[in-house]
C-alpha cells in the first residue's frame, strides 16, 4: 500500500515504546529578537512560551499574535521533521509517507 512491507504490530509496539523519547524531541523558535519563544516536543506538544520586554509594544501594534501563530507553524513543522526521522531510525524504514497529523 505505501511501498514498503512491514510487521505492522511490531512497528506499531516500537512507536508506543518509543513515545516518551519523542517527547524528548524539543524544537525552539523565536521570533522578534526574543519577543516570542516557543518550544515544543516530539509529539507536537506545546511545552513552554515566553515573551520577551518588548511584549506590550508588540501586542498593541497587533504583531504578537502574528508572531505567535509564525513561531507556532514554524515548531509544527520543525517537529514533524525531527519525528519523522526519528520513527525511520527505529523502524528502518527510510522512505516513510506523509501521515496527516503526525508528519
Amino acid at each position: 500500500m505505501f511501498g514498503f512491507n512491514l510487521n505492522l504490530n511490531k512497528v506499531l509496539q516500537q512507536l508506543q515504546q518509543s513515545a516518551g523519547d519523542f517527547r524528548k524531541i524539543v524544537v525552539c523558535v523565536e521570533r522578534g529578537e526574543g519577543a516570542v519563544r516557543l518550544l515544543m516536543n516530539g509529539l507536537q506538544e506545546v511545552v513552554e512560551v515566553n515573551f520577551g520586554q518588548n511584549t506590550q509594544t508588540l501586542l498593541a501594534d497587533g504583531r504578537l499574535a502574528a508572531m505567535l501563530a509564525e513561531a507556532f507553524n514554524e515548531g509544527l513543522c520543525e517537529s514533524r521533521r525531527l519525528l519523522k526521522e526519528e520513527i525511520s531510525r527505529l523502524t528502518g524504514v527510510t522512505n516513510l509517507p506523509e501521515i496527516p497529523g503526525l508528519f
